[in-house]
């Protein structure tokens, strides 16, 4: 029992040290790899984006030319039939036509900005996912530890019953351990069972096997940096181009209260006689265009406003999340500093067996020792999960 309680000594440290990349172990990369490229919803963005493109170059040239032909017959028949031709075509201002075409680019602007933020929350969730998974992975490992270690001190208390030693309370107590950790073992493994759900929907229902149990090294930018680099968030990027939109919105209601001209060729035919030549008319823009600039003007300033009041907030919330950030990465410190100078169970299964500690001790040790481990676990995994929130403008 002494030779496994030194190979335990070893898990037990192995779990404690600090977090190190893993050449060679990390599926991660493949996870975002084939969310990427098979992830439901950025499929059916990128879909959106795609129609958005072809429906902005709709509208953008003139009205369709009218064509008016009549026929009309003479009485007394004397005096014939009459043919009436008419051509037309309406103008618009020509700054109508320049702002209609900038409008539409700045729709499929909205709309490619509308399809990087979905990609991004996606790999986010995927890679927020993962970290979870490895978190339960480290959580298995840790528990499946402590059941070995419950099942020799079982067989060390049955040992002791059997001699008479202690009564049969004490080894009811090693048994309802072990009964309990067998349980945390299956909910816990539940709960993988649904990540795994989720992470391969993620992945576009591809299987992707999460066997790390080691995170990826970060490090801290800072929060100026985090900040910076958040200006390029496609959602803040969306409400800057809903601004330059207002102002071509603007710009379109000033152009398009400038008179329509309507031009175009006119016959009429009578028998032996005709008559051809052109014709010009102009549109008095008094009513139609009536407060649309001033409407328009309002939007922008609206539009402004909303543009402040999201990079407002959205600087607010990075702040708190670098600060959460920044607070669990202490908690892991002062835990792993705790779980560094602490004895492990397997210490104290030894002083145990030797007699130096009651078995009410060993208890009470390991029990502290292990709800240490699974506070330093927690923290870890929401440190990393904060983590790739404020790292996620980068994907």
């Amino acid at each position: 029992m002494k030779k496994n309680s030194i190979c335990h000594l070893i898990i037990a440290a192995a779990l404690i040290v600090p977090v190190l990349p893993a050449a060679g172990q990390n599926s991660l990369e493949s996870l975002l790899e084939l969310a990427e490229t098979s992830n439901p919803d950025i499929l059916t963005a990128y879909r959106h984006y795609e129609n958005a493109i072809t429906g902005s170059r709709t509208g953008l040239m003139p009205e369709n030319p009218e064509i008016d032909y009549g026929y009309m017959w003479g009485k007394p028949q004397i005096i014939g039939n009459k043919v009436n031709l008419t051509v037309m075509q309406s103008l618009d201002f020509p700054t109508v036509y320049i702002n209609r075409s900038r409008l539409a680019k700045s729709a499929s602007g909205i709309a490619g900005h509308y399809y990087r933020g979905i990609r991004q929350e996606s790999l986010l969730l995927a890679k927020q996912s993962w970290i979870k998974h490895v978190h339960l992975n480290k959580q298995i490992r840790l528990i499946r530890q402590r059941m070995v270690e419950t099942e020799n001190v079982l067989d060390y208390l049955n040992s002791r019953y059997k001699s008479g030693e202690i009564s049969k309370l004490a080894l009811n107590r090693a048994l309802l351990l072990n009964a309990s950790l067998s349980a945390m073992l299956d909910e816990t493994l539940a709960k993988l069972a649904m990540l795994k759900a989720e992470i391969t929907y993620l992945a576009g229902n591809n299987d992707i096997p999460v066997k790390d149990s080691i995170y990826n090294t970060t490090t801290d930018p800072g929060i100026d940096s985090i900040l910076q680099i958040s200006l390029d968030d496609p959602v803040y990027q969306a409400y800057h181009e809903q601004v330059e939109r207002s102002s071509l919105r603007e710009n379109l209601a000033r152009a398009e209260g400038m008179p329509r001209i309507r031009t175009g060729y006119i016959s009429e035919t009578f028998p032996g006689e005709s008559l051809r030549g052109v014709q010009v008319g102009v549109s008095v823009p008094l009513w139609e265009n009536a407060n649309r600039v001033k409407l328009a003007k309002g939007e922008t300033l609206s539009a402004e406003m909303e543009l402040e009041r999201f990079r407002s907030s959205q600087e607010s919330r990075i702040r708190q999340t670098y600060e959460r950030m920044v607070s669990y990465r202490r908690q892991m410190d002062r835990l792993h500093e705790a779980l560094d100078i602490t004895n492990d169970p397997q210490l104290l299964e030894v002083t145990m067996e030797s007699g130096e500690i009651s078995m009410l001790e060993y208890y009470d040790g390991t029990a502290l020792f292990y709800q240490v481990q699974e506070e330093f676990l927690e923290a870890e995994r929401e440190f990393h999960i904060t983590e790739a929130e404020l790292s996620k403008y980068e994907l």
